[in-house]
């Protein structure tokens, strides 16, 4: 299976098990992988082919295996930037709880 697969059917299983954290962290890096699928059709121009095609019409960027897990590599680290910040304000728990986050794509990165 592909890294966005085992994701999703990994927040499948979160969301019948109740796991509201792992469904969060999982929800948030699938919908980074869209984002980054996603075309920017104000920098194709217009062309006659796609005068009348809306975004939802045009077709998604098929992003690479590695595409997919920088973007999971990227999203880790802004969990572990963000507890090092509340380290440093002392707000230890938040910390814990963002490690723990971080923790979850961990588990994607290293099978």
């Amino acid at each position: 299976m592909t890294h966005q697969e085992d994701l999703s059917a990994e927040m499948m299983q979160a969301m019948k098990e109740g796991d509201t954290v792992r469904v969060s962290v999982l929800r948030t890096t699938l919908s980074a992988i869209a984002n980054a699928e996603a075309v920017n059709i104000a920098a194709l121009g217009p062309t006659e082919s796609d005068q009348s095609a809306t975004p939802t019409e045009m077709a998604r960027r098929q992003l690479s295996e590695g595409e997919v897990r920088t973007i999971i590599v990227d999203e880790r680290d802004e969990l572990d930037e963000a507890a090092e910040e509340m380290e440093s304000l002392g707000q230890l728990e938040a910390a814990r709880e963002l490690r723990a986050k971080a923790a979850i794509l961990d588990q994607f990165l290293n099978p």
